[in-house]
């Protein structure tokens, strides 16, 4: 079967199953709801001209981007709860010029993604949410990624998800306290959130843990000039409104965390089979004196049209005493890496409330030339797209070109050692999302 009749039937299996709608039950005299929520996205990914060393065979991969299950709803009166499981990259081509890692050959990963209760302390002003889920920080790192027009979430996300330490879910269990607040002529609206969480720092001691504690504390704080990008107070905001908004949302945040175990392990001499001697280089576990995020975000939405960006410092601090043990490998006492996106598109309507969207992205991660995880990394990407929406974000059909470069070290090549370089290369996909 060819190419097109594989894609064409994928498409048409998918749009059959959109025609049915997540169950909802209510119980306890009404007084609880539960929602069964599904939502997956498959990609057909080629890479015409890999550049990896040694150099693989040009391919086409199809696997499953993403694929959630969860149940959401009322548990008590003024009481909300969310729950949701992650099985992701089912299929993934390691030489896939994609971000994220294959999943195992079992497929055996089956991830808690978010597990959290939202008591409504007053409605406007006073949300407790506490669980795992995401410190509220930028748009781009709270946001669903269902949501944005790129196919993929910015850089900004990957670089301050592994800048925090958190896990690869970027969710934390914390509290949050937060608040929305919209004027009623639409002219402006205010919304806050404040948390405390108990970060995993899995990069320190071989994820034994730190024997120094400190929390992790985020904060962010939204002025919407127009229509806020919500009425009604959550964790997870829009950036699309498919022409229903007409307004600009300015965000600012920040994190911080102090002391947890700082810990370096020199190379090592190794005596290989041919009695030649070698070094393998181990390098930077993890921990820090202080670390910090902090940036700001913009949206503007107006009619069909949509923009959105962030500009985030990555600061991460050592103490004295690291430095004295290690001054060859810590040639800095504060280190800044920065990361940044724009994006934008438009969406012109169709007959039967579906869009058509022309989108382009460009982000880029810069760091600090004594970075202790990417020492004058550079990875920067450019994402040209057009999005159909058949049932807004509940089903999208995409297509998509990425073009990507770099330099060592960063996400984007960790470089040439032992003969080997493995970079992501540059890519077109075809994407279906399905929100059930």
């Amino acid at each position: 079967m060819s190419q097109k009749c594989i894609m064409f039937s994928i498409v048409i299996s998918m749009s059959l199953a959109c025609a049915w709608a997540g169950p909802k039950f209510s119980f306890n005299e009404a007084k609880s709801t539960l929602e069964i929520t599904q939502m997956y996205q498959f990609w057909a990914v080629g890479m015409p001209d890999p550049q990896n060393i040694p150099a693989p065979d040009k391919r086409l991969d199809f696997y499953l981007r993403r694929a959630r299950f969860g149940f959401k709803g009322q548990a008590f009166p003024r009481l909300d709860y969310q729950t949701q499981f992650a099985f992701d990259n089912l299929g993934k081509d390691p030489y896939s010029g994609t971000i994220g890692s294959p999943q195992k050959l079992e497929m055996t990963e089956f991830r808690v993604w978010d597990a959290y209760l939202m008591y409504h302390l007053d409605s406007t002003f006073a949300n407790i949410t506490f669980g795992l889920f995401r410190p509220e920080v930028s748009r781009e790192f709270v946001g669903s990624f269902s949501t944005v027009s790129s196919l993929e979430y910015a850089l900004s996300y990957y670089y301050l998800r592994d800048h925090l330490d958190t896990r690869p879910t970027a969710r934390e269990v914390g509290v949050n306290l937060g608040g929305l607040y919209a004027d009623s002529t639409r002219i402006w609206g205010v919304s806050y959130n404040a948390g405390v969480f108990d970060a995993v720092q899995e990069k320190v001691s071989d994820l034994k843990g730190s024997k120094t504690w400190s929390p992790l504390v985020a904060g962010r704080v939204t002025v919407s000039i127009g229509d806020t990008d919500s009425y009604k107070y959550k964790l997870n905001p829009d950036n699309n409104f498919f022409g229903r908004r007409r307004g600009v949302a300015l965000g600012v945040y920040g994190t911080n965390q102090g002391q947890v175990n700082e810990s370096y392990e020199p190379r090592d001499t190794v005596v290989i089979a041919s009695g030649i001697l070698t070094q393998k280089t181990k390098g930077y576990k993890g921990g820090f004196k202080q670390n910090n995020v902090f940036g700001a975000d913009l949206l503007l939405n107006f009619a069909g049209f949509e923009f959105d960006g962030e500009y985030s410092f990555l600061r991460r601090e050592f103490s004295d005493a690291f430095r004295a043990a290690y001054p060859t490998a810590v040639k800095k006492s504060v280190t800044l890496d920065k990361v940044w996106h724009v994006r934008g598109g438009y969406s012109f309507p169709l007959p039967q409330d579906m869009f058509i969207e022309p989108t382009v992205m460009y982000t880029r991660f810069e760091g600090d030339s004594a970075s202790m995880t990417y020492p004058a990394g550079i990875d920067h990407q450019l994402d040209a797209g057009i999005n159909w929406y058949i049932n807004k974000n509940a089903f999208k059909v995409s297509l998509h070109y990425i073009n990507q470069d770099g330099q060592a070290k960063s996400m984007y090549t960790t470089g040439l050692s032992n003969g080997v370089q493995k970079v992501r290369d540059d890519f077109i996909a075809l994407a279906v999302q399905v929100g059930i």
